[in-house]
């Protein structure tokens, strides 16, 4: 923040009053710069400090021009100050050509208070993209936030401008040319070559302050002179500055706001004058407006005694308290704790503070002592891939708050659930945390989220290495298929070149055997005798060209094999694809894997109506509500031929007619089911329970039957 107790010279003084007369006009601004070129850079900021402290907008916006046409570069920290009260809004960027990427993090620092309008952050995050985009700035903490502000602004001029900066970060190639740039524009160009015109009395109906007088007819002054020998030219200035109230100038108006029971003329006034004006001069309307015209540009302090003034007032005090509530969220956002501190004592003991308000005042007044905490949170996380092997900080802070604070462990453990759903044990570990927490709490320990959560975890790794598995088949038989065709490539190339071989031989021996006829006689030549080495040879090459022969049409047999196989196994992979399954569980005990699953494809048509064992029954009363009602649901899902049931159910080789089905990570449901004929529910155990409970069954059925 700049500093409190700026002071300036009479000399600056005098600068001062010379950019209040300055329009905003190409001529105005190069003529009013002229005075300015001899001033040190060091003043400079000491004039940009006291016009924010003053609320000087528009004449801020107006030296900002002028030192972008002089060539004075402000410090990145002032100049980034001047977002929040810079009027109008696009003189903003002009200084910013004379910057670098050093300028980048003082303006996202400013574009990230809260208590900056969102057109302004949104401003102040385009102009820093803009920088980094052409000094080769640090581009993921300005897309980091643009992005934080792509979600927070609701202003339709504040996204396009947020979407613009985003664009200019993600799209930049390097090497490309710059886009044009705001910050490279020309001080002068971009401003109007006229000065604006001159509204005199404004948008108002004027009132007289003098009264109206001939020009030789005696002053009203009672000096006996004529009126234009008088008080005519002192009452003309007077009349040049007319206001809507009768008797009234708009310099008195502005001064003593008080003189009028208007609000009007607050809003009409700038923050440096209303700054300025004594709180016990206005009446309770022009108090409220005063309050919310400082707040709106920042000026805190200042809307804080506005408050404390119409506190004070006959049957305010509530009224007053409510605003202060709204000043007090806004300071503790902008991080003035000392400010928050003097509100929070001023409001009522009786009138209702959010505690999240409280905590986090008392949090910001005592911020060393979180900051250990926060930086155990971050590194969960925010985790590498070598930082996930390791404990989770989450699951630590879960377990030391167990016993001390239950509802800080049990919003621990869900963080560190959903942070890393594949830590299986942990995450086991963690729902007794939470159960434990939530019977502290006096809530049921088994209807926690989380249970829901970790099953529907569970059931999606299933589902994951089942579709592993399928692409780990297709893989295989794809290396088969790929390694079939080589080899039928290399077999009919040695075909191909056995034959040749053999056709040459065959040629080579048909023209040994055949003479060549002659016209003439000549001496009748012996015929060619193949011996039996060559005979042998012949034979030879013949049987290795049948045998490959053979070898290709047989390799071609494997090929079309392997072909037809692939193909009727995408075929499958894609019949289970279309229809969700999950994997059947890991054998709950050694020994009873055998258990084949129902295949819903040919469960029967007919619905039967579930019986209950007295077992079910007295399990139903012990059991957690939740178990008992997911297994209910399981149950009567089951009966209406529910496909997913179906699949979770297992049966038990060693009992006929006897399933088990998956209710979540520690209880089974037991049924006995025969097909269109009966349904029954026979218990409802913890898992570690089936093996003793199938003994059981088994000797019961025997002494039975």
């Amino acid at each position: 923040m700049p500093d409190d107790n700026v002071t300036i010279s009479p000399d600056e003084e005098e600068l001062i009053e010379k950019l209040r007369l300055t329009s905003r006009c190409r001529g105005e601004i190069y003529e009013t710069s002229r005075f300015f070129t001899d001033l040190p850079g060091n003043r400079f900021e000491a004039l940009v400090q006291h016009l924010i402290q003053s609320g000087e907008s528009n004449v801020l916006g107006i030296l900002m021009n002028i030192t972008a046409v002089i060539g004075v570069r402000l410090p990145s920290r002032i100049l980034a100050e001047t977002l929040k009260m810079i009027d109008p809004i696009i003189d903003f960027h002009v200084p910013y050509r004379l910057q670098d990427a050093s300028a980048i993090e003082p303006l996202l620092t400013v574009v990230e208070m809260e208590d900056v309008p969102w057109e302004r952050q949104a401003y102040g995050a385009l102009i820093a993209a803009e920088l980094c985009l052409k000094h080769n700035g640090e581009r993921m903490k300005v897309l980091k936030v643009l992005r934080k502000l792509s979600i927070s602004v609701r202003s339709r001029e504040a996204r396009a401008l947020v979407a613009t900066g985003i664009a200019l970060i993600e799209k930049e190639e390097p090497g490309s040319p710059l886009p044009p740039l705001l910050i490279d524009e020309d001080p002068l160009k971009r401003l109007p070559e006229e000065r604006p015109p001159v509204v005199i009395g404004g948008d108002f109906s004027v009132r007289r302050p003098v009264p109206k007088i001939g020009r030789n007819a005696p002053c009203h002054c009672g000096s006996g002179k004529k009126y234009k020998k008088c008080c005519y030219e002192k009452d003309q200035e007077v009349l040049r500055d007319a206001s809507p109230y009768v008797g009234l100038t708009m310099t008195q108006v502005r001064s003593q706001p008080g003189l009028v029971d208007d609000a009007q003329v607050i809003d009409e006034m700038r923050p440096h004058e209303i700054k300025r004006l004594a709180p016990s001069s206005l009446n309770e309307d022009q108090l409220l407006a005063a309050y919310d015209k400082l707040e709106s540009y920042g000026l805190r302090e200042s809307a804080f005694a506005m408050l404390l003034e119409l506190k004070a007032r006959p049957d305010q005090e509530e009224f007053a308290a409510g605003h202060m509530e709204d000043l007090l969220d806004a300071a503790i956002d902008a991080g003035e704790t000392g400010l928050a501190r003097r509100i929070v004592d001023e409001i009522p003991e009786s009138f209702s503070q959010a505690e999240g308000t409280r905590l986090l005042l008392s949090i910001m007044e005592k911020s060393q002592g979180y900051a250990e905490l926060e930086a155990m949170t971050r590194r969960g996380i925010v985790k590498s891939d070598e930082e996930s092997k390791r404990d989770d900080p989450l699951i630590d802070m879960s377990y030391a708050f167990e016993n001390r604070f239950p509802g800080l462990s049990v919003v621990f453990a869900r963080a560190a659930m959903l942070g890393s759903p594949e830590r299986t044990f942990d995450n086991e570990m963690l729902l007794d945390v939470i159960r434990t927490g939530r019977a502290e709490l006096d809530l049921d320990p088994w209807g926690d989220h989380a249970e829901a959560y970790f099953d529907w975890t569970l059931e999606k790794m299933e589902e994951d290495r089942a579709e592993q598995d399928r692409s780990k088949e297709m893989e295989d038989l794809n290396d088969k298929l790929r390694s079939a065709n080589e080899l039928a490539r290399q077999r009919m190339k040695e075909l191909q070149e056995k034959e040749r071989e053999l056709e040459s031989l065959t040629r080579a021996f048909q023209k040994a055997k055949e003479a060549p006829s002659d016209p003439w006689p000549r001496k009748r030549e012996e015929p060619v005798v193949i011996d039996e080495a060559g005979r042998a040879i012949i034979e030879r090459l013949r049987n290795q060209v049948d045998g490959l022969k053979a070898d290709i049409r047989q390799r071609q047999q494997d090929h079309r094999a392997l072909r037809r196989q692939l193909q009727e196994e995408r075929t499958r992979l894609g019949k289970q694809a279309s229809v969700p399954s999950s994997k059947s569980e890991e054998s709950d005990i050694s020994g009873e894997d055998a258990g084949i699953p129902l295949e819903f494809g040919r469960s029967p048509k007919k619905i039967l109506v579930p019986e209950y064992a007295p077992a079910f029954l007295k399990a139903c009363e012990l059991m957690p509500s939740p178990v008992v009602a997911k297994a209910l649901r399981s149950l009567a899902n089951f009966a209406a031929h529910d496909e997913t049931i179906w699949r979770q159910t297992r049966g038990i080789e060693r009992l006929a007619d006897v399933y088990r089905i998956r209710i979540d990570l520690s209880h089974r449901l037991l049924i006995q089911w025969k097909e269109n004929c009966e349904l029954k529910a026979l218990d409802l155990i913890l898992r570690r329970d089936l093996e003793n409970w199938i003994k059981q069954y088994a000797r019961s059925s025997c002494r039975g039957s």
